[in-house]
Formats: C-alpha cells, sequence, structure tokens
C-alpha cells in the first residue's frame, strides 16, 4: 500500500497494525518496528508505536516487504505484508468503531435505567479491553478462511439481552497447530447450551 492510503487510517488504527507487525513478525529492508526505529531517529527512546507520529506509522508500515519463517512451523505459508495490510487496516477500523458503539451502548441502557443490558454490555467491554484478548482470543477475521457477518438489530428491544460464551478445545495435530475438538456454548448462567466434538 501507499503510504498516504496508510496515512489515511486514525492513528488507534495504525497503531494497532504496526503490533500486529510486530506479532506477525513482518519486516522491511529495516528489519521490524525497533530496527526500522533506529534507522530513522537513532536517539528515539519509546518503542510504543502510540508515542509515534501517524507520518511515522505509516511510513513503517509501508515499508514492510516480507514475514520472517515461524520455526515452529517451517512449513507455514508466509504472508504478503502489503496484501495483509488492505484488509487488515479496514477491519482494524471496524472493530475501533465497535468499541465506540459499545460504549455508547452501555452509557445508553445506563441512562434507561436497564441495569442487567448494561451490566451484560460492561462484562463484553471488560472482556475487549483486558491486555491479553487481541493477543490471544480476538479473531483476526480479515484472514483468509473467515467471513464477517454484520450484527443483526434486536428483533424485540424489550427482550432482555443473553449473554453466550464460547469455549474452544484445541490440540496440536500433525496438520495443524491449532486444531479444533470440541466446543462448548454456555449463558450467563452457566448453563451449558450446545457441546459437541469429543475429549
Amino acid at each position: 500500500m501507499k503510504e498516504s492510503e496508510i496515512a489515511a487510517f486514525a492513528k488507534p488504527v495504525l497503531v494497532a497494525a504496526v503490533k500486529l507487525a510486530q506479532k506477525k513478525k513482518l519486516v522491511g529492508p529495516a528489519g521490524g518496528w525497533q530496527e526500522w526505529l533506529a534507522t530513522q531517529d537513532p536517539a528515539n527512546k519509546f518503542n510504543d508505536p502510540k508515542r509515534h507520529s501517524v507520518e511515522r506509522l505509516a511510513a513503517f508500515l509501508s515499508s514492510l516487504e516480507s514475514q520472517l519463517p515461524d520455526p515452529k512451523c517451517p512449513d507455514k505459508q508466509l504472508v504478503k505484508p502489503q496484501k495483509l495490510l488492505k484488509t487488515a487496516l479496514p477491519w482494524l477500523q471496524q472493530t475501533a468503531g465497535e468499541d465506540q458503539a459499545l460504549a455508547e451502548a452501555i452509557a445508553a441502557a445506563k441512562t434507561a435505567g436497564d441495569t442487567a443490558k448494561a451490566h451484560i454490555l460492561s462484562l463484553i467491554q471488560h472482556t475487549r479491553s483486558h491486555p491479553k484478548y487481541q493477543q490471544k482470543y480476538d479473531i483476526a477475521s480479515y484472514e483468509k478462511g473467515w467471513i464477517r457477518t454484520n450484527g443483526l438489530p434486536q428483533s424485540d428491544p424489550s427482550s432482555p439481552l443473553v449473554l453466550l460464551a464460547i469455549d474452544c478445545e484445541m490440540c496440536v495435530s500433525a496438520d495443524s497447530d491449532k486444531e479444533l475438538i470440541q466446543v462448548a456454548v454456555v449463558d450467563q448462567e452457566g448453563k451449558t447450551l450446545l457441546k459437541v466434538g469429543s475429549m
């Protein structure tokens, strides 16, 4: 992607994209984020992407050319950074909008006196804000094989919200380091609604 195209996204989106690049070990001619920073500003003391300008973040992201291989999965197909950014940046922007919409929905529920709804939505917000959420549990639905659907409006706004939790049991197999073997769904009372697979 062109640097100007990348710079058109909001700073929080670019910060998330740099963190994604670090997680996926994406590099350019000068290396990864920290190595690239050292070439741009040897006196720089801050590696946190939040401490850098939109222009600097966009310049780094536009420089990415390849992905370092994973020693644990040497046969895993490497991603093309610029192709990944074309799908990841709009996705990161959309998820940032969802976080804002969630905060607004919580405020609206509290204003309306709907404490049950506000509590459920607050639990979702609390989960999404946990430091390990994006690292471990956020589904990267911009990647190949995923389909992201739009949420449907609540058919009856007066009906109570139901909070569902999904637990997936995974294992390592000869074909994949993330093989699904069981799925369970429970509601906010802990009642099991679905359990399929074998353990």
